[in-house]
């Protein structure tokens, strides 16, 4: 049995913890599930971390005591002002908003997310998948890194292409993502701060070109739907590679498409946790 006077403090970025992080979990669950460790914001004393599935569950849906909004218990200039920017956004996602924002947001999430529509995306995602691995499987080694080649590319197609993200700019969301990630796991750093806050707004601007697009011609994937008039009646849903066939033909962009383009090939990345949430006074 571990002591918790043996535990060295929680570092969530130390290279022995992303190398292996599960012994360490079950370490810190054992001994000491409630641990002030370090921050990954060099800027502020440290952090609370909870390692039992009880404290989360409880810490997330008690929204009147916990707040991920760091202004609620006045620590709003602790973060620093390059990292603003990844934060703002990352309070605007469903998993760092707050009541009632987070509730207006789920529910709109819901209504977009049925079953059908869930079911609808399964052949698109076992084409992307067989794609994914397919190209791996022709490299000249013959290996197949499941990791770098299936779990981290796979989610953004899929989620890309049931946005209605062209096939040909997959790869800069999945570089956008880990410009963002980089900047999380940087926290204090202020160049990695820069990168995933240029990769945010290459991803606001990518999208608000898409958005605009979509009202002027209304489809099935989930951006045209919101953003225009819905599915047109009779149209269905018809699954990831209907969207991305019928995106690919209606490629008649052309001044859209090269502003997409532009904007985007700059950057890179991949979504993730940007700040934990605190207790408000």
């Amino acid at each position: 049995m571990t002591e918790s006077s043996q535990l060295r403090q929680f570092n969530p970025v130390s290279p022995e913890l992303l190398k292996d992080p599960y012994p360490t979990y079950a370490a810190y669950r054992e001994a000491d599930p409630v641990h002030w460790g370090t921050a990954t914001l060099t800027s502020i004393p440290g952090s609370w971390y909870l390692f039992q599935y009880d404290h989360n569950s409880e810490v997330l849906s008690e929204g009147k005591l916990f707040a991920n909004d760091p202004a609620t218990v006045g620590m709003e200039e602790m973060v620093p002002a390059a990292f603003k920017p990844v934060a703002y956004i990352f309070q605007h996602w469903l998993g760092g908003m707050d009541p009632p924002k987070h509730r207006i947001l789920r529910a709109a999430l819901a209504k977009a997310f049925t079953p059908r529509r869930i079911t609808a995306l399964e052949p698109g995602i076992v084409e992307i998948t067989q794609d994914l691995i397919a190209t791996a499987m022709a490299r000249s080694d013959g290996q197949l890194d499941v990791r770098a080649d299936l779990a981290f590319p796979m989610p953004m197609a899929v989620v890309g292409a049931a946005l209605g993200v062209a096939k040909e700019d997959w790869s800069l969301f999945q570089g956008w993502s880990a410009d963002v990630t980089n900047a999380v796991d940087h926290a204090g750093d202020p160049e990695y701060a820069t990168k995933g806050a240029a990769a945010i707004k290459a991803m606001a601007d990518y999208f608000a070109v898409l958005v605009e697009r979509c009202k002027r011609s209304p489809g099935d994937d989930l951006v045209e739907r919101d953003a225009g008039r819905g599915p047109r009646r009779g149209q269905g849903h018809r699954g990831v590679r209907h969207h991305r066939d019928r995106h690919r033909t209606r490629r008649r962009r052309s001044r859209d498409d090269r502003q997409l383009g532009d904007q985007g090939r700059a950057r890179h990345a991949r979504t993730t946790r940007v700040m934990g949430r605190v207790r408000r006074a």
